[in-house]
């Protein structure tokens, strides 16, 4: 079994071979960019091609925050509400009354 079947499988309720291992190779990669380190035969290849070259499963939840900027700052992402170029959608409050107040590097927002 591939890691995407042993996920596919146990989402379905099935018992796979072993667990499907799904490592954060979003943050190896870009490190690995920024700092010039990437082995040479992955250079050049995008996220997606890395893992399909090396055959590892992907997690993909979570947009890439560091490549399409934060337009709304981090006020809104304490009570999970993610607002940035990436995510195609923006919430918008109403009928709430925030209160924010900062205290050095703390915010809080009620």
């Amino acid at each position: 079994m591939t890691d995407q079947e042993r996920v596919l499988w146990a989402i379905r309720g099935g018992t796979p071979d072993r667990i499907a291992w799904v490592p954060r190779m979003e943050f190896w990669h870009r490190g690995r960019q920024y700092s010039g380190t990437l082995p040479e035969h992955l250079l050049g290849l995008t996220l997606p091609q890395v893992i399909e070259r090396l055959g590892v499963g992907y997690y993909a939840t979570v947009p890439d925050f560091t490549d399409c900027g934060d337009t709304g700052g981090n006020v809104n992402r304490t009570l999970g509400l993610l607002r940035s170029k990436c995510v195609p959608f923006e919430v918008i409050l109403v009928g709430v009354e925030r209160r924010i107040s900062t205290n050095g590097r703390e915010t809080v927002v009620e």
